[in-house]
């Protein structure tokens, strides 16, 4: 364990004299392998809410509450797709100050809203290490998870976490030397080792990356570069490509369905002709898939634009879930139900367009 080390001196600021709270718990997202966590440290008087990303960011949102509230911590962690377990203080400054560490890094600043609750955190604070990051990842349950964690965390230069994937050796991989994100990952067994197809953002274009991984009990035991090939955005988007299913529904009142159906997890968009709610699903088992996804998290995008609501998923059987509830629940007219080879939904909003017809017949 360390002295803790103030960021600032924010006395000026707030001279008033802090008040004291009776600490209840704190709690933390299992959420770590994807990069980033969400923490809530419970008082009896307030709760404080963090948001947290280990790739770049660092310490991405913080909110307060005078009690503990579900809907705040679905709005700052619902979208991270892992359960909450029970750490100490001790460790939930290690993780924030850590957190803080990366966004430093990269000059990103911390809300500065936190300085005002800055001493409610333990004057001591435990070092990352294995035993408090195991925690906080869930239990990896095939080879192809191992896999997609593993280079996730190696696109994010998330050394911390990255080790708890590899078996002991001095081999390292890394993709380029800076922080990048996974955007798809196909893994292809061969023999008795796996090749792995990975396309990267690389500055103002794509990069594909080509491996070969050997996997022995749960561990990495190495990741050897086959090639890699810088990729034009119209290579990338063909890689890319997912299939979008489309249901379109007449909204007599977008005011009154938002009301109804917006949930605080659901991440939402305001643009020049509509919102945009994305909703996510409750866990993270797209990693598990030989073919991962950046957005194989997302369960469903539905954008209000004028008396129309565009319904999108990449699996079908969420439209037609979700179609049932629009009818059922919400007496939604449904106007049509589309496939595109293409995801559209992204292009209808960037259009400057209010009619989705009117779109599609551009």
């Amino acid at each position: 364990m360390q002295n803790l080390i103030h960021l600032k001196d924010y006395s000026d600021i707030y001279e008033a004299k802090m008040p004291e709270y009776t600490y209840i718990k704190s709690e933390a997202t299992k959420s770590r392998l994807m990069g980033v966590i969400g923490i809530r440290i419970i008082f009896e008087e307030v709760t404080l809410y963090f948001h947290l990303d280990f790739e770049e960011y660092g310490f991405d949102r913080f909110e307060v509450t005078n009690h503990l509230d579900e809907g705040m911590t679905a709005a700052v962690m619902g979208g991270l797709g892992e359960e909450l377990v029970t750490i100490s203080l001790e460790e939930a400054t290690g993780l924030i100050y850590d957190a803080i560490d990366v966004g430093e890094r990269y000059a990103y600043e911390v809300p500065i809203s936190f300085f005002e609750y800055e001493y409610l955190l333990h004057d001591e604070f435990i070092d990352i290490n294995k035993d408090l990051l195991k925690k906080i990842c869930v239990d990896i349950k095939s080879d192809n998870q191992l896999i997609n964690y593993y280079l996730m965390r190696t696109a994010g230069l998330d050394h911390n976490c990255k080790k708890l994937m590899l078996q002991e050796g001095n081999f390292d991989f890394e993709f380029i030397d800076e922080p990048t994100v996974l955007l798809k990952n196909e893994i292809i067994p061969y023999e008795d080792e796996y090749i792995s197809k990975s396309i990267i953002d690389y500055f103002d274009a794509y990069k594909m990356v080509v491996t070969k991984l050997k996997v022995d009990h749960e561990k990495i035991v190495s990741c050897e570069l086959v090639e890699d090939l810088i990729m034009s955005p119209k290579e990338a988007a063909f890689q890319l490509n997912k299939k979008e299913y489309i249901g379109l529904f007449y909204v007599e009142s977008p005011k009154a369905f938002r009301m109804a159906y917006e949930t605080p997890a659901m991440i939402r968009n305001e643009f020049e002709h509509g919102v945009l709610l994305t909703d996510f699903n409750k866990d993270n088992n797209h990693t598990g898939n030989d073919i991962y996804y950046l957005n194989g998290d997302i369960y469903a995008s539905f954008y209000l634009v004028n008396n129309q609501l565009v319904v999108t998923c990449f699996n079908h059987n969420n439209l037609l879930k979700i179609k049932e509830r629009m009818i059922n629940e919400f007496k939604l007219d449904e106007i049509a139900e589309l496939e595109a080879e293409h995801p559209i939904l992204n292009r209808f909003i960037n259009s400057g367009s209010d009619d989705f017809f009117e779109f599609l017949g551009e």
